[in-house]
């Protein structure tokens, strides 16, 4: 047995049909003729008000919806009513739903399918959300109850029944008539049988089945010209009219049940949406915290309430009360700068129980400052791990790549060059000048390849590097850099530099060496200057060359000595740039925390 969510639009509850978009020449008329004026004037103090009775699957009520959003975009919840309703439920949630088969938009413009629908299951679609919020869908019987609304603009009975019995046809007569203002639509089914409609209502256009209120009855005459039985007449419409009062009243109350069944719907639907979020936030092990425009704390979820000591009486107080130390000064300062830029930010911080954790800012959308700012914490503590443990692999191969270039193949070449230096010698007391000139380039030629595997070497293999010898390593990687590439290259201190550990010393280091060879052999740099400075609470790393700049970027991203350099300084928890300097070259430059200065 199929769900209601299963039924075709050719197999609607009670036998009726109701496809989308249907007779178009009458929606035209519908929506550029008989309701033009309605559509400029509706405001959120007199919104425009249609009713669908016999919904069905609410084809016909989306339909109307979207005919009217196009002639006027600005039409939004405030400004237009839609009220479907029917008996059957499976009909109300088929409406609720807003999801039909794809073959029942056959022949639709591709721009309304894509403005107006979102695919669904497999070969389905679904009305998006800004359609579906403009209905109120309840249960009602238009041809036995009471009516339940007023003051509508339009009324789309094209899913009654086409001939209706004589009583159900004069109570729905009546019931539209009470409904509708005095400039009112009423719409019917091309087969529908007009004759009961006539005596209440009036044809507007020929070939549309489209009616209009008829008008009042001329003005009552004056009291002096009154006879007995015109009073008596005169009460009995006073009657009638209070009447008519009392039902509208009752049509009042019973909107209002319609409307609050629809927003229970909205409420249960935005909970199920809620404990949702709530559910993957606790899975994904996510600290969010929510701010408004002041960094006051709006709402928090996750594990926010064990990572940050955050609870419910520090709702609408300022994030920065928390005393954690993950929501320091630099914390409202990078909200601050996400204010301003409009930039998603994010940052990597180590915690003092060398756990990690990525900070995420998420600035307001596109609405503005008002809805308030995103943070969220995750832990990357096994990330880090992995990527420790990755670069500390990566260092041991690269230990013994260069052992093996020191001690085998620079031996072999030391070698070959002292056999090469004595072939030359070999030759020299009667050999020929060519002969002589090609063991003199050889000998040459292995010199020169011994000093380059020499360098390599020496690159690869770690040098010892704790805290404190940072400053003496980068001095000497300056100096033995203009000795062998005979190029300016000098080291400048500033401050008392003090690093947590030896591997952010050692981090540094290589970041140096990294940039330093890009100079090189990238670059084409002839002076390069190394530097680093104690500033405030952090160490600041800054490599300077005068050569051609950075390469534009490939679509692969940046090349893998940029990558490198990255990387490490992301395990040491620091803020990496490199970019072009203004005036030429490049400028390679690492900020990473220091040290605690001991009391």
């Amino acid at each position: 047995m199929r769900g209601p969510a299963e039924t075709s639009t050719q197999e609607r509850p009670n036998g009726r049909t109701s496809l989308l978009f249907r007779e178009p020449q009458t929606l035209a008329a519908l929506t550029e003729h008989a309701l033009a004026e309605r559509i400029r004037t509706a405001s959120a103090a007199d919104p425009l008000r249609v009713w669908v009775p016999a919904c069905a699957g609410g084809e016909e009520a989306y339909t109307i919806a979207i005919c009217l959003l196009e002639q006027s975009p600005a039409l939004a919840a405030q400004r237009l009513q839609i009220f479907a309703t029917d008996t059957d439920d499976a009909a109300l949630a088929l409406t609720r739903a807003g999801e039909y088969p794809r073959r029942a938009l056959e022949g639709v413009a591709p721009a309304r399918l894509a403005s107006y629908f979102e695919p669904a299951a497999e070969e389905r679609v679904r009305v998006r959300p800004q359609v579906r919020e403009l209905l109120s869908i309840g249960a009602h019987d238009a041809l036995r109850d009471p009516p339940i609304f007023s003051r509508l603009d339009l009324i789309s009975a094209r899913n009654l029944p086409a001939h209706l019995t004589a009583g159900a046809a004069a109570r729905f007569a009546a019931t539209a008539e009470f409904a509708l203002r005095s400039e009112g639509r009423l719409l019917l089914a091309q087969a529908a049988d007009a004759a009961p409609f006539l005596e209440r209502f009036v044809p507007l256009a020929d070939g549309v089945p489209l009616y209009g209120k008829r008008p009042a009855r001329g003005p009552i005459p004056p009291r002096s010209q009154r006879s007995a039985d015109e009073l008596a007449a005169e009460l009995e419409a006073a009657n009638a009219a209070l009447r008519e009062m009392t039902i509208q009243l009752r049509s009042l109350r019973e909107e209002r049940a319609v409307l609050d069944v629809e927003l229970q719907h909205k409420v249960r639907a935005l909970e199920a949406s809620n404990d949702d979020l709530g559910r993957l936030i606790d899975m994904l092990g996510v600290a969010a915290v929510f701010l408004d425009p002041d960094q006051r704390i709006r709402r928090y979820a996750g594990s926010a309430e064990a990572l940050l000591g955050v609870g419910p009486e520090d709702l609408g107080r300022s994030i920065a009360a928390l005393g954690s130390p993950l929501t320091d000064a630099s914390l409202l300062e990078a909200v601050r700068h996400a204010l301003l830029s409009g930039a998603l930010t994010q940052r990597e911080l180590n915690c003092e129980n060398q756990r990690w954790y990525l900070r995420r800012i998420r600035p307001p959308a596109l609405a503005g400052p008002a809805d308030g700012t995103v943070i969220t914490w995750i832990d990357i503590t096994p990330l880090k791990a992995l990527q420790q443990e990755v670069s500390r692999i990566a260092e041991l191969e690269q230990q013994r790549i260069g052992q093996e270039l020191h001690d085998g193949i620079q031996q072999e070449l030391t070698a070959l060059g002292l056999f090469a230096q004595n072939l030359r010698e070999a030759l020299a007391p009667g050999g020929e000048p060519r002969e002589l000139q090609l063991a003199a380039r050889l000998t040459e030629g292995i010199a020169l390849v011994n000093r380059h595997v020499q360098s390599l070497a020496r690159g690869l293999v770690p040098v010892p590097i704790d805290a404190g010898s940072l400053c003496p390593a980068l001095a000497e990687l300056a100096r033995s850099t203009a000795e062998s590439a005979r190029v300016a290259c000098e080291f400048t201190l500033e401050g008392e530099v003090r690093l947590p550990n030896s591997g952010t010393a050692t981090h540094l280091y290589r970041i140096a060496q990294e940039a330093v060879r890009n100079a090189l052999q990238h670059a084409q740099a002839d002076r390069i200057a190394i530097r680093l400075e104690a500033r405030g609470g952090t160490v600041c790393l800054e490599v300077r060359d005068n050569g051609i700049g950075l390469p534009p970027r490939t679509p692969s991203g940046r090349g893998l000595g940029l990558r490198l350099m990255e990387h490490r300084c992301a395990l040491i928890g620091g803020a990496f740039s490199a970019q072009s300097a203004p005036g030429g070259g490049t400028r390679v430059a690492v900020t990473v925390p220091a040290a605690e200065t001991p009391h």
